[in-house]
């Protein structure tokens, strides 16, 4: 009996410890600020430094607007990313106006995906500010907030000769995807030493055993899209536009 006095204790500090335990591993773990998160789904494959507020609200948020990734994956359809943005962002209220790439934006993929995410508010233009681009494929689509309402458009900025290299692999691969994108406009402008090449980058060539590949890519019923003033490499098999595009 007098050792049983003290075992008692000892197995009620245990129990209590272990259900400490558990509960701790069922509420989970809030990533500490800046610390490079992935996310989970084929929404954004690219990893974002974000602080806590951006991550939380990103979780929950990030499905609410863009392509429902579970339908494109059903119908082998592009899938355009999605970047969350915090709400305190100079972006949360919608895009507005000019931006650069790098600048305002690192890549031309960051800048679609924050306009997939928070949608415009006036015509928005995208201005290329470097001579050269490595870019995974770039999809738009029309279910952001005002999507035909205001046009999008990406131009080189004044006096800049840009060139977009994509990054395919040999069996899948496509530059500009418009999947369902409404009022959009790709313009390589040829004035004043402004220009646009569209290509696939070294060691990236035409991905030809991809029977949808194409430098660009409408599909979807997709409207006003307008692709102008560029210069596309293999113009023969550059452009194609599947069955449903507008």
């Amino acid at each position: 009996m007098k050792h049983l006095k003290y075992l008692v204790p000892i197995v009620l500090l245990t129990l209590v410890a272990l259900s400490l335990g558990v509960a701790g591993k069922a509420s989970g773990v809030v990533a500490p600020s800046g610390v490079a998160i992935q996310s989970d789904d084929a929404t954004s494959r690219s990893t974002s430094s974000l602080v806590d507020s951006e991550i939380r609200y990103g979780q929950s948020q990030r499905l609410s607007k863009g392509l429902s990734t579970e339908a494109a994956r059903a119908t082998s359809l592009p899938v355009a990313n999605v970047q969350p943005v915090a709400p305190n962002s100079p972006f949360a209220a919608g895009l507005t106006g000019s931006y650069n790439i790098p600048g305002d934006f690192a890549t031309i993929g960051a800048a679609v995906a924050v306009l997939h995410f928070v949608g415009a508010d006036a015509a928005v233009t995208f201005n290329l500010t470097a001579a050269s681009y490595t870019e995974y494929p770039v999809t738009f689509n029309g279910s952001y907030a005002n999507a035909g309402t205001y046009n999008v458009k990406i131009q080189p900025a004044a006096g800049v000769a840009a060139t977009v290299n994509f990054i395919t692999a040999a069996a899948s691969g496509k530059g500009f995807s418009f999947n369902g994108a409404k009022n959009v406009t790709i313009d390589g402008v040829n004035a004043g030493g402004a220009s646009l090449t569209l290509q696939y980058g070294a060691g990236n060539p035409f991905p030809s055993s991809d029977a949808s590949a194409a430098t660009i890519y409408v599909t979807n019923g997709s409207q006003n899209v307008t692709v102008k003033n560029r210069l596309v490499d293999r113009p023969a098999f550059a452009c194609r536009r599947a069955k449903g595009a507008g």
